[in-house]
């Protein structure tokens, strides 16, 4: 019998490889738990009019869609989680009080790959911090991601800030 081949940017995590990344994904979600941010966990595929509307246009553009059966609506593979974890926090969540703290891990599906990055189906794990629009949300956020990568044992960590206003935003203080 024949197997076929895995699709262009597709792979097979195998043993011990598999077992590493899940303990590197645990360590990343345990340092945002310890911070006190709550894991949510969104659906693969969603309607895709509704995920469209919430992603930046290029990723959007980037959604693998498909017709659902049950509802015949078209249905898109989340390229990012960010997204829906907004969703989340703006619909299912919207009567906690603010600040919300969120964390997430899952795959996520491209359309296309690029040269740079030839894998189309990846695992993305963050932590949003969705409420709260100081210079102390945004330190809090940044120490959240350098624990995080630092307990994933990240070494020679470098951030870049891309934001024009952050660094001197950043440095005036609470």
């Amino acid at each position: 019998m024949t197997y076929a081949l895995l699709p262009s940017g597709f792979h097979d995590r195998l043993p011990p490889d598999a077992d590493a990344a899940a303990r590197l994904e645990g360590r990343v979600l345990d340092a945002a738990r310890l911070h006190g941010y709550e894991r949510v966990d969104p659906p693969l595929a969603e309607f895709e009019d509704a995920l469209a509307h919430r992603l930046k246009s290029a990723r959007a553009q980037d959604s693998v869609r498909f017709v659902d059966p049950v509802s015949q609506r078209t249905l898109a593979i989340r390229p990012d989680i960010t997204a829906q974890v907004g969703r989340i926090a703006a619909t299912r969540m919207g009567h906690h009080p603010r600040p919300v703290r969120l964390s997430y891990a899952g795959s996520v599906l491209r359309l296309r790959a690029t040269q740079l990055s030839p894998e189309r189906e990846r695992r993305q794990a963050g932590c949003e911090l969705i409420g709260l629009d100081t210079v102390a949300a945004a330190r809090e956020i940044v120490l959240v991601a350098v624990e995080a990568l630092e307990a994933a044992g990240v070494t020679g960590l470098s951030i870049d800030f891309t934001l024009p206003d952050l660094l001197a935003t950043m440095s005036a203080g609470p």
